[in-house]
């Protein structure tokens, strides 16, 4: 096992992972990430060294793709035309999963008994999300070293379905603890109670919904557009951005009088009553100033601390004795769309409404609900034919 320096003697761009024993290091250029492991501090001095400057002068070849650590940056590169996030994503998921088992293995030396080793451990250890995400991401690497020849097969291609895990977590609340849950909040006059109510009541996410602006809100239309995303990442800090995806662009009815409609209305006022009240203390970032959900500063949330907040509620919820399952921000999304299921709503018209991108996943997601929904529907059915 290597040996452990202390923290300041590490250069920048080298950390130590104890759990593996190994050095890593990593840095960007022109946004695109670039990391390896090494067994001595002095090997990964030198690898880093190495690597920046064939990335810097051009120099970086498929020599150095050999292994699936050196192919996966440049397939990641050459290829994946994502948004920055999705590439951190990508980028994180890829060094704390796939790397650490298959990093340092030559592309054809990969097996697939290996594949679907890795594959049954990863549906063991990970949620199913996670564990989808990661073997979908090596599959779509290693399927683009074949095409280019790199390779004869893929052998994530051959591999048998693994078991996932069943999520612990809870995906949907129930219409009672909805209740509970937000009967708490607006009671106690928490800050955050407009941007979690907003998002049980449209579905978007987190960052659509810090991401709407006052333009994308049309009173006398009764409609909310959905146009951008709030976004962060260490590099770039805040910015905005267009949604996950074309279909994520969309249009939300918002009926005059009704929740939402108020929800908004107040959120308006309470907006420039805020403004006044700070005076020379509001000092909103410029491209921001028009955000629906701003702090008391005139600054835009950070989706961190609005989930710190919502789990701190929840545990104190808990320790009060309320029956309240703990769950995630992203919960309120399922939440409701169960709601828009059990109200009747078509699962194509979902699909528009939550913005995704094929019906498969909003089928993948939501098919307990829409069996649970189809179970209530043929129970009345067979009520009204019974003779």
């Amino acid at each position: 096992m290597a040996k452990r320096e202390t923290k300041s003697k590490l250069p920048k761009g080298i950390t130590f992972r104890e759990s593996k024993g190994l050095y890593m290091w990593r840095f960007q250029h022109n946004g695109t990430p670039y990391c390896g492991y090494c067994k001595t501090l002095t090997e990964a001095k030198k690898a880093l060294e190495d690597m920046r400057y064939e990335v810097k002068h051009d120099k970086y070849r498929k020599e150095v793709s050999d292994t699936l650590d050196g192919w996966f940056f440049e397939w990641l590169a050459t290829y994946k035309n994502r948004k920055v996030s999705t590439i951190r994503t990508y980028t994180m998921t890829y060094t704390s999963i796939i790397s650490p088992v298959f990093g340092n293995m030559k592309l054809k030396s990969i097996k697939k008994e290996q594949a679907q080793r890795f594959a049954n451990r990863v549906a063991k250890d990970y949620a199913k999300s996670t564990a989808q995400a990661s073997i979908r991401l090596l599959n779509e690497c290693l399927e683009r070293a074949k095409k280019n020849g790199m390779i004869n097969r893929n052998p994530m291609e051959e591999i048998d379905n693994p078991r996932f895990n069943k999520s612990e977590q809870v995906r949907a609340l129930t219409a009672e603890q909805e209740r509970t849950f937000f009967k708490y909040v607006k009671a106690r006059g928490d800050s955050y109670y407009p941007i979690y109510r907003t998002l049980a009541l449209t579905g978007i996410r987190i960052g659509e919904c810090l991401g709407l602006s006052w333009e994308n809100v049309d009173f006398e239309n009764e409609s909310i557009w959905i146009k951008q995303n709030l976004c962060y990442t260490p590099q770039n800090g805040l910015y905005l951005d267009t949604p996950k995806s074309d279909s994520s662009i969309r249009r939300l009815r918002m009926k005059k009088g009704s929740e939402l409609y108020t929800l908004l209305k107040s959120q308006k006022v309470k907006q420039l009553e805020q403004k006044l009240k700070s005076g020379d203390l509001w000092q909103p970032i410029k491209g921001f100033e028009n955000l629906v959900f701003l702090t008391e500063c005139g600054k835009p949330h950070y989706s961190n601390n609005i989930r710190a907040k919502m789990y701190r509620v929840i545990k104190r919820m808990q320790k009060e004795g309320y029956d309240i399952p703990s769950f995630k921000l992203h919960t309120l999304r399922h939440t409701f769309a169960t709601r828009a299921l059990e109200a009747g709503m078509n699962p194509k018209t979902l699909q528009k409404a939550l913005g995704h991108s094929t019906f498969a996943i909003t089928m993948d997601m939501y098919v307990d609900c829409m069996d649970d929904t189809l179970n209530n529907e043929m129970d009345r059915v067979a009520l009204a034919m019974a003779l």
